[in-house]
């Protein structure tokens, strides 16, 4: 998944380069790479389920080895991550803006003030744009937004910044909860939980789904930021193990389908 037009660049430029040294070629899924992005620092055990969550997904996974993984669950509309980014940009705070939001909720206690719907019926799916949505006129309605400049009102101190982001959170952890929990009870073998991806990164996710998890087993995380702020360790991982199965690809390879 991506922009086709980065993607259909970068896998002509791979074919090209490939064909020139006479190397095997691999195509690799974008989110496989942050499946198994954990296993840089880690050893999390088979099976284990998978939360990946980013700015431009949010998956659940079944991971039974390497390169065996089942997608359980995927978003049907809006990423968790996405949720955070437009949440801070509506409070006109800068990009990345979920350090931001975190210390503001933190700065509350993490308490729901407002109670922002979650999405139900989704069985392993995700939806964050009801939650975007509620947000943003929730927002108008406490008059902190105007809709004519599009711009945030709320004085840099007022309260409702904090509580909006900590309401935020409280949504987000508890369909993340949600979804693992179900997970959970419908695969008694699972030992482990895995959360990777940008938001893999929030403290407060961290800690609720540890305390969700440590009944079962270890919960693991995504690898420090020194090997995923651009996301080339995590695939080249994914390529090492394919290319010791001698899982290579043809020129025919295309952005829609890898190995």
């Amino acid at each position: 998944p991506g922009l086709p037009g980065s993607l259909l660049t970068g896998v002509c430029f791979g074919k090209a380069l490939a064909y020139s040294m006479n190397i095997p070629i691999i195509g690799i899924d974008h989110l496989e790479g942050h499946a198994f992005s954990s296993f840089i620092e880690y050893t999390p055990p088979f099976p284990h389920i998978c939360l990946t969550a980013s700015g431009g997904h949010t998956s659940l996974y079944r991971v039974d080895g390497y390169g065996k993984w089942e997608i359980l669950g995927t978003t049907q509309d809006d990423a968790a991550g996405e949720a955070f980014d437009k949440t801070s940009k509506l409070l006109d705070m800068p990009y990345p803006g979920g350090p931001i939001l975190e210390r503001l909720a933190e700065s509350v206690g993490f308490e729901d003030f407002y109670a922002y719907s979650r999405t139900k019926n989704l069985g392993y799916n995700f939806s964050f744009s009801g939650l975007k949505t509620a947000i943003l006129y929730d927002l108008i309605e406490r008059g902190g937004y105007d809709t004519a400049t599009k711009q945030c009102t709320l004085k840099e101190d007022s309260p409702i910044r904090a509580r909006i982001a900590s309401s935020l959170h409280c949504a987000v952890g508890d369909i993340f909860e949600q979804r693992i929990e179900k997970a959970l009870k419908e695969y008694p073998d699972i030992a482990a939980v895995t959360f990777v991806g940008g938001v893999a990164c929030n403290n407060y996710l961290k800690s609720r789904l540890r305390r969700l998890v440590e009944k079962r087993g270890r919960l693991f995380f995504s690898p420090s930021p020194l090997y995923c702020t651009d996301n080339a360790a995590m695939i080249a991982f994914v390529g090492h193990y394919k290319a010791q199965q001698q899982q290579f690809d043809d020129y025919t390879l295309d952005i829609g389908r890898s190995s």
